[in-house]
């Protein structure tokens, strides 16, 4: 009875959040897709129990882990491109300050001649 139960808990109470979600909804624009997707995600929880049947584990544990990767991915690429933006920044600066100095090294050697 505790498999059953576990098994249709999270089909219930995503149910629910998706007509509590279709509800709030502003205007009909969205409807559809959020139907489409509801409706896969559906199908992946229906489909969990013959899922961990055939030895795949918890599925949609595998689905969410990727996409956790695939967030955490992109985020190290965005902080990557912004320190290598940071550090050109940088070291144009140190450049610049260097280049200033160095001309005004020459103009007071100049001076001095």
């Amino acid at each position: 009875m505790d498999i059953i139960l576990n098994w249709v808990k999270p089909i219930i109470y995503f149910s629910i959040f998706i007509t509590v979600m279709l509800q709030l909804l502003p205007g009909e624009k969205y409807t559809k897709y959020i139907r489409f997707f509801a409706g896969l995600l559906m199908i992946v929880l229906v489909m969990r129990p013959v899922l961990n049947l055939f030895g795949e584990g918890d599925f949609s544990e595998k689905i969410l882990d990727e996409s956790f990767y695939q967030e955490q991915t992109a985020e190290v690429e965005l902080d990557l491109e912004e320190m290598e933006e940071n550090s050109r920044i940088y070291y144009e600066k140190l450049i610049e300050e260097s280049l200033i100095e160095e001309s005004e090294t020459s103009d007071s050697e100049n001076e001095k001649q």
